[in-house]
C-alpha cells in the first residue's frame, strides 16, 4: 500500500520582539521611568542623609555647650553654698520656684528657691539656709541640726579643702570642745564650790527649805515614794542682792554628788532670733545626759519677767525664751 503524503499547515509564530520596534509604539513618558524615579529616590535620601549628619553635629556641639553650663551651674552652687549664710525657717510654698521664709533678724521674705532644692523637703518649720545678699534658699537643713550641737572626732571631720586663691569669705577652720563656751558650764566633782551651809551666816529656815526641797529628794528619794509625793521640780530663790542666794545654791553643790549645771539667765539673750530657746533645750539635754544633775540658773530675772505686750523683737525673743524654760522644766524635770 503506497504511502500517502499528508500536507501540514505551516504554524504561524509571531514575528520576533526587538526593543526598538515594540518601545517605538509605547508613549515616550514610559522609557526609563522606573529608573528615574530610583535615581531621584536615592539623591533624596543622600540629601536626607546628610541634612541628618549636619543636625548630628549640631545636637553634639549643643551637647558639649550644655554640659559646660551645668558645670558652671555647680561651681556656682558650690560657690553660693561655700560663703557664710542665713539660718531661717520655710514657712509657705508660693509656687514652684519661689516661697516664703522667715529669717533670723525677725523678717519675712519672698524668695526664691535653687532649682536643686528637693521640694518634697520644704515643710513648714522646716530649718534653711539662705544667701546672705540675695536671701535665695540655696539649702536645706537635716531635723537634728536645729536643736543638738555634735562634736565632731578626728576621723569624722569632714575633709574638704578649697584651693581657690579668689576665693574671700570665711571657713570653719576647727570645731571648739565644749568647755569654750562659758554660758553652760558642767561642774566636776573636783570643781565644785567648797562653799557649806555653815559658811552662810542665818538664812536657817532657807537652807532647811532648800535641802528638804533638793538634797532630800537625790538622797533619799525612796522617802518620797512611800509617802506618795513627788518632790519639787525646782526651787525660787528670791531676795535682795546680798542675801545669800548664789551661796545657797554653791553649798547645794557642794553637799550633793548629782552633776550640777550652771547657767547665767542673761546669756540666754542672744543676738540672733532662736538662739536663746535652743540653748535653753542644750541645757535640759546636757542635764539628762548627766543624770542626775541640778541645774543653777543665776540672774534668772534677766528673762523671768511678767508677760506684756511685747513690741519688739528682742521682747518677744525674751517671752519665747521664758516659755521655753517653762516647757522643757515641765517635760524633763522629775
Amino acid at each position: 500500500m503506497a504511502a500517502t503524503a499528508i500536507e501540514l499547515p505551516r504554524p504561524e509564530y509571531p514575528p520576533p520582539y526587538f526593543g526598538a520596534e515594540v518601545s517605538s509604539s509605547l508613549p515616550p513618558q514610559v522609557v526609563g521611568g522606573e529608573d528615574e524615579d530610583l535615581y531621584g529616590r536615592l539623591k533624596s535620601l543622600r540629601r536626607q542623609i546628610e541634612f541628618l549628619e549636619i543636625q548630628e553635629e549640631y545636637v553634639k556641639d549643643e551637647q558639649k555647650n550644655l554640659k559646660r553650663e551645668l558645670l558652671r551651674a555647680q561651681e556656682e552652687v558650690k560657690r553660693i553654698q561655700s560663703v557664710p549664710l542665713v539660718i531661717g525657717q520655710f514657712m509657705e510654698m508660693v509656687d514652684q520656684n519661689n516661697g516664703i521664709v522667715g529669717s533670723t533678724t525677725g523678717s519675712n521674705y519672698y524668695v526664691r528657691i535653687l532649682s536643686t532644692i528637693n521640694r518634697e523637703l520644704l515643710k513648714p518649720s522646716a530649718s534653711i539656709a539662705l544667701h546672705h545678699h540675695s536671701n535665695a534658699l540655696v539649702d536645706v537643713l537635716p531635723p537634728e541640726a536645729d536643736s543638738s550641737i555634735s562634736l565632731l572626732s578626728q576621723s569624722e571631720k569632714p575633709d574638704v579643702t578649697y584651693n581657690d586663691s579668689s576665693f574671700c569669705g570665711c571657713c570653719m577652720s576647727d570645731v571648739l570642745p565644749p568647755e569654750a563656751d562659758s554660758s553652760i558650764s558642767l561642774l566636776s566633782q573636783s570643781e565644785k564650790p567648797d562653799v557649806t551651809y555653815n559658811d552662810i551666816g542665818g538664812c536657817d529656815i532657807q537652807k532647811q527649805e532648800i535641802r528638804e526641797a533638793v538634797e532630800l529628794p537625790l538622797t533619799h528619794h525612796e522617802l518620797y515614794k512611800q509617802i506618795g509625793i513627788d518632790p519639787p521640780r525646782g526651787v525660787l530663790l528670791y531676795g535682795p542682792p546680798g542675801t545669800g542666794k548664789t551661796m545657797l545654791a554653791k553649798a547645794v553643790a557642794h553637799h550633793t554628788t548629782a552633776a550640777f549645771i550652771r547657767v547665767v539667765g542673761s546669756e540666754f539673750v542672744q543676738k540672733y532670733l532662736g538662739e536663746g530657746p535652743r540653748m535653753v533645750r542644750d541645757v535640759f539635754r546636757l542635764a539628762k545626759e548627766n543624770a542626775p544633775a541640778i541645774i543653777f540658773i543665776d540672774e534668772v530675772d534677766a528673762i523671768a519677767t511678767a508677760r506684756f505686750d511685747a513690741q519688739t523683737g528682742a521682747d518677744r525673743e525674751v517671752q519665747r525664751i521664758l516659755m521655753e524654760l517653762l516647757n522643757q522644766g515641765g517635760n524633763n524635770m522629775h
